[in-house]
C-alpha cells in the first residue's frame, strides 16, 4: 500500500511537472476586458494613442448612417454595428487593447495568440454581394495586431485577420471565428478588432452583432506532447 501510495503521489508530481511549460500559456485565462459587452463603451477613436487595458473602443462610425454600441440581441448584450445605406469602406467596429502589465495583462514575444468572436445578421447583406460572396473586402472582420498604434511602443508587424466571405449565412444565426498569430520580438501590447465594412450596394441598413470574443494564448503543442508522453513513461520506469 505504501508503495501505492508513493507511486500516485510520483504520478502527480510527474504530471505537474510536465504539465507546468503548457499550463503558464493557459494561467491569465481571457485577456479582454469585458468579452461579452456587458459594460457601455465611452471611449471612442483611441486609435492614436491606444488605450490598454480600458477595454472596448468604438472604431470610425462617421459614414452615412452608420451607428455603433452595446446593444441586445435575444436578451443579452451584445456590440451592434448599423452600416447605413450606401456606405461604402467604413470599418467599423469595437477595438480593445491589453498588455503591458496593466491589470496583470502581459504579452510574451514567441507566444501565439487566439482572438475569437461570434456574429451573426438579422438583415443581410449588400445587394452587389448577397451574403458577401464573390467580394472580398466586404464582410465581418477579426483581425489581432501587436503594438499597432500604440504610443511609445514599436510597431512589430505581426498581423492576422479573417474577414467572413462565405455564401449562405443564415439571418439570426450565430457563426464562430477564430484567427492566430505568433507575438514577435518587441511585443508588448496585442490589440483586437472586430469590424463590418461594406462596399455602399447595399440599399438599406445592415446589421451584424458581435459577442462571445476572447483572446487566449496558446499552448505549445510540444508541451501538450511532453505531458502525454511522460505518463506512460512513468509507469514503465516504475514497473522495471
Amino acid at each position: 500500500m505504501k508503495m501505492l501510495h508513493k507511486m500516485i503521489g510520483g504520478l502527480f508530481s510527474t504530471a505537474a511537472v510536465l504539465a507546468s511549460a503548457g499550463l503558464t500559456a493557459q494561467a491569465q485565462g481571457n485577456l479582454l476586458v469585458d468579452p461579452n459587452f456587458s459594460t457601455q463603451i465611452t471611449i471612442t477613436q483611441p486609435i492614436e494613442p491606444a488605450t490598454v487595458g480600458d477595454g472596448w473602443a468604438s472604431i470610425n462610425g462617421t459614414g452615412p448612417g452608420t451607428s455603433q454600441g452595446i446593444s441586445s440581441y435575444s436578451g443579452s448584450p451584445a456590440y451592434l454595428v448599423t452600416m447605413g445605406a450606401g456606405d461604402a469602406w467604413d470599418f467599423t467596429g469595437p477595438y480593445q487593447a491589453v498588455g503591458a502589465g496593466v491589470n496583470g495583462v502581459t504579452i510574451t514575444p514567441g507566444q501565439t495568440y487566439m482572438v475569437t468572436v461570434s456574429f451573426l445578421t438579422t438583415t443581410g447583406f449588400g445587394a452587389g454581394e448577397p451574403n458577401w460572396s464573390g467580394n472580398i473586402a466586404v464582410g465581418a472582420y477579426l483581425q489581432l495586431e501587436f503594438n499597432s498604434d500604440t504610443t511609445g511602443l514599436p510597431e512589430v508587424g505581426s498581423t492576422a485577420s479573417i474577414n467572413n466571405t462565405g455564401a449562405g449565412l443564415l439571418l439570426g444565426n450565430w457563426y464562430y471565428e477564430s484567427v492566430t498569430a505568433v507575438a514577435p520580438a518587441g511585443a508588448s501590447v496585442a490589440e483586437v478588432y472586430l469590424a463590418f465594412m461594406e462596399d455602399g450596394n447595399q440599399t438599406a441598413p445592415e446589421d451584424v452583432y458581435f459577442d462571445n470574443a476572447s483572446l487566449t494564448a496558446v499552448p505549445e503543442p510540444a508541451s501538450l506532447a511532453l505531458l502525454a508522453l511522460g505518463l506512460p513513461l512513468f509507469f514503465i520506469r516504475r514497473w522495471k
